[in-house]
């Protein structure tokens, strides 16, 4: 009886230990491939490694699938100029004052290069560049269902200057006469389909974070100028899911009601490309969805609590790099004031300059998502340019364009 009862004890103990290696999956590591055929084996691993808005989209993805993901060995890029100048700030003595104004003589580069409590990451996340100094990048918005259905699509042009900052594109480090005013200019238009070409928008961004944006929209339905405030730059744009202030993650300027909690941690992201090659997307073979391949990779979490009743959402998280010295955000989620998670926001491929590995250059592809309804939107990126003029970045260029 007590051989018998030894042998049920491990027997006991070896199913639990299966069960235990099952519940956490395979592992996921660098040459692995994850499929439609074996997501089940690393669903556990995927659920533990990708932030939530990249586990809704790309989970989806994968059951569908309209996309693979492959694993690849994480190799941090070459520090960048721009990276270069944030490091030698460790040496300049910044601080965050006071209702998270910024203090010192603050030219180019993070001002925080290694961030202690969560408003340095914030300062540096706000400071942060992922092109240099200027760029035109026209685009595709596709509007998708959540079964993947694509419902409509329009076509953008975006162009956008920094007034402050500057560290590749005389004038550097800021325009003349600015006096660290402006944080930069930029301006959108709708050029495609017809029923909203000349839709455009002028937004001038102020550096002094207790200063409002001045942002103005060109209605051509009705060949009026409207300033947009508040509210306006939570609205989507034109009925797709993209949000003003979730624009490149976190568009949305530090304010003073707002506090920050910084951590860390490794995840799943999609691997750095090159401005020499865009990668394959097709809205009808992809979706809401981009074929790149994936590394594991060390992230800053920076939490972000706007303490506004009036805004609607309570608290932002979003991830950035943390060894490239650059603070790229990657992705982000937005929590609305009862703690729901309600709108997502992603790069989905960050891009580097090819003949120059590790510098500035730009992105592929970007996307927004609804928690509530599962609709995404994707913003495929065209070959971007720096031909910025100044006759864009003011109304009176934009509306000639627009019309």
């Amino acid at each position: 009886m007590k051989q018998l009862a030894i042998c049920l004890l491990a027997l006991s103990m070896i199913f639990m230990l299966g069960s235990n290696l099952s519940a956490q999956g395979k592992k996921i590591v660098p040459g692995v491939v994850i499929t439609r055929e074996n997501l089940d084996d690393y669903l556990p691993e995927l659920k533990r490694l990708l932030p939530l808005p990249a586990q809704i989209t790309y989970l989806q993805g994968l059951r569908q699938g309209w996309i693979t993901m492959p694993i690849k060995e994480y190799k941090p890029l070459p520090l960048s100029h721009f990276a270069k100048l944030g490091l030698s700030n460790a040496k300049k003595n910044f601080a965050v004052g006071e209702n998270n104004v910024f203090i010192g003589d603050w030219e180019a580069g993070v001002p925080f290069p290694h961030p202690k409590t969560g408003v340095e990451l914030a300062w540096s996340v706000f400071r942060r560049r992922i092109y240099k100094d200027q760029q035109k990048w026209p685009a595709d918005f596709y509007l998708f269902h959540k079964d993947g259905t694509l419902e409509r699509s329009f076509a953008w042009l975006e162009h956008k200057r920094y007034w402050n900052g500057r560290c590749y594109v005389d004038p550097m480090p800021e325009e003349p006469g600015n006096n660290m005013e402006m944080e930069s200019k930029e301006a959108m238009i709708i050029t495609k389909p017809f029923d909203v070409r000349g839709f455009c928008q002028l937004r001038v961004r102020f550096d002094d974070i207790r200063k409002d944006d001045e942002v103005y929209a060109y209605l051509p339905a009705l060949r009026r100028v409207r300033r947009l405030t508040g509210s306006d730059f939570t609205d989507p744009l034109l009925g797709s899911d993209g949000v003003m202030d979730d624009y490149e993650v976190w568009r949305r300027k530090i304010d003073t009601r707002m506090t920050f909690e910084i951590s860390e941690g490794h995840f799943l992201q999609p691997m750095y490309g090159t401005d020499k090659f865009k990668p394959p997307y097709d809205p009808r073979k992809h979706h809401y969805c981009y074929q790149v391949d994936w590394v594991i990779q060390p992230m800053w979490i920076l939490t972000i609590y706007s303490n506004d009743p009036d805004y609607p959402t309570a608290k932002r998280v979003v991830w950035a790099d943390k060894d490239t010295g650059t603070f790229e955000l990657r992705c982000g989620v937005n929590y609305d004031q009862k703690g729901r998670p309600y709108r997502g926001a992603s790069f989905w491929h960050l891009a580097s300059a090819e003949d120059d590995w590790g510098e500035l250059w730009g992105f592929w592809g970007f996307s927004w998502m609804s928690f509530l309804t599962g609709h995404h939107t994707v913003l495929d990126v065209w070959t971007q340019s720096q031909d910025v003029p100044y006759e864009v970045l003011s109304f009176k260029g934009l509306l000639r364009r627009a019309r």
